[in-house]
């Protein structure tokens, strides 16, 4: 081979590696092309996510995990019952009340869901801010179908129940006795409360103790209380001499009774000795004070008193009652009595209020220490708070669970139960109470205690990242949690708006879940 020979294949070869060479660094170029291309686009897509996520909010349920990257809001709902689990508590016609539709924490409706009759007795607690829909969505309903099945007396916070929702004709297809008071609807029917008043001594001082409280009302706030006990005691022993010495007294003629000290002696002269005693402790300083002072002590009860002289109230409250709350205690006779608090009337409205369901709780706790029969029956009370004066809740709720009465107490805020005297009254409500009705909106006093009460949980994430644009992940623990945190009871998300947070502390389920209502 000639040395041009060697030359061209020693040039064709440098050229083929060169070729070689420069298709080598062209793929190279081009996978390093495409590598970038991908990382660019992932971070764009991972800087997208994370812009998304800042602008959404993430409701995670039971069994989920929370989120790994940074959202603008996290609803932690891990600790609720799944629909699943709430199977126990399927709505049935007759033999539950309404409770809503089970909803899961993404927003998926479940079953409709309902209270058993039997868990009513173990009492219900409703919790709400104004407009929130406790009267509508849960107040009314209730009363419509329980009063199907068993007895109701229900007091009507805004004297408007019978009007706006026909609540007297639901009874009348029912089958059911309706029994209306109210002192601004002109068909309300006449309730002389001195005929509730019970014939056993014993029980008789109950009741008129009762009367008494609940038309002097509370101590006011700078009231000194040794006049308060001092009216509170005229008022009982004017009571007493009426019931002794009158065959049907009348609401009226107590504020008359009272300012005529000397028709009073006369009354007492009329009594058996036992009785007299009584009368003459409780009305000693009345008979006593001289008559320059006794114009001024009697300034309370003469404003208190003074609406029996309306004619429009007389009308309803003197002479024989078109119902008497006695009959609750027949078997047989299933009941509803409707008791309107109008916004009109709030002073007088209050007093006469907290005087019938003073009573009817009496009737209630001697069904259980009498032995006394009759049908089951639901006190629903609508901002039951203002009941306190003359209902013991705490005291009253055990007795009443075994006499088959169950308590729903309707209620803006526990705190609203607290007194200067009880300042701890609204929890220990609550805790008497199996059922626990949430809506959104409550206070934050009433929030916290709920998020005790509901339990806590395991929490196997103890922190999460916040940086933007990153992933980060929660670190494993064996820390505890609330199963709902304050802000999850107060507010909602977007797509759980209107949903109530329900506990029922009995049967196969304790842990709070959600329905639609």
């Amino acid at each position: 081979m000639g040395s041009w020979e060697r030359d061209f294949f020693q040039f064709f070869g440098f050229m083929i590696r060169l070729y070689i060479w420069f298709l080598g660094i062209t793929f190279k170029g081009i996978a390093w092309s495409a590598q970038a291309l991908w990382k660019g686009s992932r971070w764009l897509y991972e800087q997208f996510k994370d812009w998304q996520a800042l602008r959404s909010e993430k409701v995670v349920g039971p069994k989920g995990k929370l989120p790994d990257r940074h959202h603008r809001d996290v609803w932690d709902y891990r600790g609720l019952e799944t629909v699943r689990d709430l199977l126990h508590l399927t709505y049935t016609p007759g033999a539950s009340i309404k409770l809503g539709q089970a909803i899961d924490a993404n927003g998926r409706d479940g079953q409709k869901l309902g209270l058993p009759l039997d868990l009513i007795p173990q009492h219900i607690l409703l919790i709400g801010p104004p407009k929130k829909g406790k009267t509508t969505r849960f107040i009314v309903p209730w009363i419509k179908e329980l009063i199907a099945v068993q007895s109701v007396f229900a007091i009507d916070a805004k004297g408007n129940l019978r009007r706006e929702f026909g609540l007297d004709k639901y009874a009348e297809l029912t089958g059911a006795r309706f029994f209306n008071w109210n002192l601004s609807d002109p068909e309300s029917q006449r309730w002389n409360f001195f005929e509730e008043i019970s014939i056993d001594p014993v029980e008789r001082h109950k009741d008129i103790a009762v009367v008494a409280k609940a038309l002097l009302g509370e101590k006011l706030p700078g009231e000194q209380g040794v006049f308060w006990e001092r009216d509170l005691s005229w008022l009982e022993g004017i009571l007493w001499l009426l019931v002794e010495t009158e065959p049907l007294p009348k609401p009226s003629q107590i504020l008359p009774t009272i300012l005529d000290r000397a028709a009073a002696k006369v009354r007492l002269s009329f009594l058996k000795a036992e009785i007299k005693r009584n009368c003459e402790n409780l009305l000693s300083d009345y008979l006593k004070i001289c008559d320059a002072d006794f114009y001024k002590a009697t300034f309370v009860l003469r404003n208190k008193l003074k609406f029996f002289d309306r004619p429009d109230v007389s009308r309803i409250c003197d002479g024989r009652s078109d119902f008497r709350l006695q009959d609750f205690n027949k078997p047989g006779l299933r009941m509803f009595a409707l008791i309107g608090q109008p916004e009109a009337e709030e002073e007088t409205g209050k007093q006469m209020a907290q005087l019938i369901a003073g009573i009817f709780n009496n009737l209630m706790l001697r069904r259980y220490a009498f032995g006394l029969s009759g049908e089951p029956v639901a006190f629903i009370a609508d901002e039951a708070h203002a009941l306190q004066q003359t209902v013991d809740f705490p005291k009253s709720a055990a007795i009443l669970r075994a006499a088959g009465v169950g308590l729903c107490l309707s209620t803006q805020s526990i705190s609203q139960f607290n007194t200067n005297e009880k300042p701890n009254q609204g929890s220990l409500i609550a805790g008497l109470c199996a059922t626990t009705i949430c809506l959104p909106g409550v206070d934050v006093e009433t929030a916290e205690f709920l998020s005790k009460s509901f339990g806590d949980r395991p929490d196997p994430s103890t922190s999460v990242g916040r940086s933007i644009g990153s992933r980060s992940h929660g670190i494993s623990g064996s820390d505890r949690t609330a199963i709902l945190s304050v802000r999850e009871i107060r507010d909602r998300p977007a797509d759980l708006e209107k949903t109530a947070i329900i506990q029922v502390r009995s049967g196969a389920c304790t842990r709070p879940f959600l329905t639609r209502y």
